[in-house]
């Protein structure tokens, strides 16, 4: 998996181009709230987790996509970090 600056660099593209898109002026940050802000919605969170689980070769539970593991993009990365070294997670197991 890329390091945590690298993947966050690439959630960070990711939202900004594909979720809100080029008409939405909004500086993102990593601790910027994608839900309560609206920023992103139900369908953006899918598309998010289909995008992460292509990009770092994981399987994202449906048991963990949660407030707490999607609110922020540090908080993606603190959570895709935490699957690195759980081998039930990783994609192809």
């Amino acid at each position: 998996m890329a390091s945590a600056s690298e993947l966050t660099a690439t959630i960070l593209h990711f939202v900004s181009t594909e979720l809100i898109g080029s008409c939405e002026n909004v500086a993102l940050e990593p601790d910027s709230d994608l839900l309560a802000s609206g920023l992103i919605d139900s369908l953006g969170v899918m598309r998010l987790v289909d995008f992460l689980e292509r990009r770092c070769d994981v399987a994202i539970p449906p048991a963990d996509i949660t407030i707490e593991h999607f609110m922020t993009v540090r908080g993606i990365v603190t959570y895709l970090s935490s699957l690195e070294g759980d081998d039930g997670q990783q994609a192809g197991s």
